[in-house]
């Protein structure tokens, strides 16, 4: 859906023939960068062609109201060193787990010193595996899975002081299954919705469809 006539407001339509199937099995995957936002409508219209036999006023039923889905992402949380000119962090728990093989001593400036925290942090393999970043004394510590997180994040230190902020965010991108029967009067079409959220940003959705 990278295509300014998709940008924040004009659906790009994909329709699908099931006029031989029985119940229809839908799965949605924002594989993109950015929001989309989706609907799915249905008829009952006999037909021959579906592209010239069929109006968009034929789509008359709605089986899934306009719905957000945003893009698959990984949770974050952050250790930020405060204040400290000597001492150590002695290691950082998320939920519980140790994501450190060790106690990484203050080395020169707290900057550094988050460096070398997060050095550590991709060194070791935790279950589950974490990995991190260090801009100025910020750690960010990243999921490596995309799926919501609030877990918990705890570091222990010794004479440096810190501020913890647990997980937040992450997303796995996918829509709950959407099962439609074809009850009477027989759908003979779907039509897949899909747009951009915000003008400019490219969407990419993934519709796995499964018709019996």
């Amino acid at each position: 859906m990278d295509d300014g006539n998709y940008d924040n407001g004009t659906f790009l339509d994909r329709d699908y023939d099931i006029r031989d199937k029985k119940n229809i099995s839908i799965n949605l995957e924002n594989i993109g960068a950015n929001a989309v936002k989706y609907k799915i409508l249905s008829t009952p219209k006999h037909f021959t062609d579906l592209d010239a036999d069929i109006s968009d006023d034929d789509f008359d039923k709605e089986e899934k109201a306009e719905t957000s889905l945003n893009p698959r992402s990984k949770a974050t949380g952050s250790v930020t060193l405060d204040t400290g000119a000597s001492g150590s962090v002695d290691g950082i728990t998320v939920d519980g787990v140790q994501i450190m093989s060790g106690s990484v001593p203050f080395n020169t400036s707290l900057d550094q010193t988050a460096t070398d925290v997060a050095a550590n942090i991709n060194a070791f393999t935790s279950n589950p595996k974490y990995t991190a970043v260090a801009v100025g004394a910020v750690i960010t510590i990243s999921a490596t899975v995309n799926e919501p997180s609030t877990a918990v994040v705890v570091s222990t230190v010794t004479t440096i002081t810190k501020t913890d902020a647990n997980m937040s965010g992450g997303a796995a991108g996918k829509a709950d299954t959407l099962e439609i029967a074809k009850s009477s009067p027989s759908i003979t079409a779907i039509r897949l919705r899909a747009k951009e959220s915000a003008a400019g940003s490219p969407g990419k959705i993934r519709a796995d469809i499964k018709c019996q």
